[in-house]
């Protein structure tokens, strides 16, 4: 069995579940939009709107004939609701998880020098970089084509050519949290440490869209494929820098990976 395989093999169990949980989940949400709408009752808000002392300030007509044709918005629903919600978060997860323990986990194992007695470290690394990333790049393809794959092309304004922006647009994101989990994973001598940094990290990606003048710099603004949604088409500048940035993630785990001491 080849080392590649060997990988895949060892993330099997992980890729399935986060596979099945894409498919369910959004089976439900893609599916089920009647039912998810009938949990709003119009009247009530409406209602709400009404007695609130903010009516003064506001139309509540106006805000509420909004609202209605918002709901009403297919397209609107499969953006806030999938691509720029529950899949994005998804695939934030598949990429710690798929990441987090790639060589921290032989560290902790102590199965370090079995494989380096049998494979060179530039094949162990390619190895575990590339099953972690062709198979966080499977989930993103399964998550942006399934509107499509589930029928619902119909009923939406989605079509292949925005699924596969989505893809890029998404995948080159996926990969560069990848990378960082690759990068956290190699200086880590356990695999809690991975998981601890990533979080950090979410949390530092996230203090761009505090603010309008940073808006640029908002990872998840690119993620969730935003720019697409409102027909700006894909972000190419946002997805070569992720590219370019992923590079230099992985090169720097690999000078790290190649001078380490076990």
């Amino acid at each position: 069995m080849s080392l590649f395989a060997k990988e895949v093999l060892e993330l099997k169990t992980r890729f399935l579940l986060l596979f099945v949980l894409i498919a369910v989940t959004g089976y439900f949400i893609l599916l089920y939009y009647d039912f998810f709408i009938s949990w709003l009752d119009i009247d009530m808000i409406t209602e709400g709107l009404e007695t609130s002392p903010l009516s003064q300030y506001m139309d509540t007509a106006a805000l509420i004939q909004q609202l209605s044709m918002i709901l009403n918005d297919m397209d609107f629903y499969l953006w806030s609701q999938w691509l720029g919600k529950n899949l994005y978060q998804i695939i934030i997860l598949s990429s710690i998880l798929l990441g987090f323990s790639s060589f921290a986990r032989e560290t902790e194992q102590q199965t370090i020098s079995f494989l380096l007695s049998n494979f060179t470290r530039r094949q162990i690394f390619t190895s575990k970089t590339l099953a972690g990333s062709i198979l966080l790049l499977l989930l993103v393809s399964e998550g942006c084509f399934l509107p499509l794959v589930l029928g619902s092309d119909s009923v939406y304004y989605y079509t292949w050519s925005m699924a596969g922006s989505y893809l890029l647009q998404m995948g080159a994101a996926a990969i560069f949290l990848y990378a960082a989990m690759v990068l956290f994973s190699v200086l880590s001598g356990d695999v809690i440490k991975p998981i601890i940094a990533s979080i950090i990290m979410l949390v530092f990606l996230s203090l761009p869209g505090l603010s309008s003048h940073l808006a640029d710099l908002y990872l998840f603004r690119y993620m969730t494929g935003f720019d697409i949604f409102i027909g700006n088409g894909l972000h190419y500048v946002s997805v070569l820098v992720l590219i370019l940035a992923s590079y230099a993630l992985l090169t720097l785990s690999w000078r790290i990976y190649r001078q380490k001491d076990f």
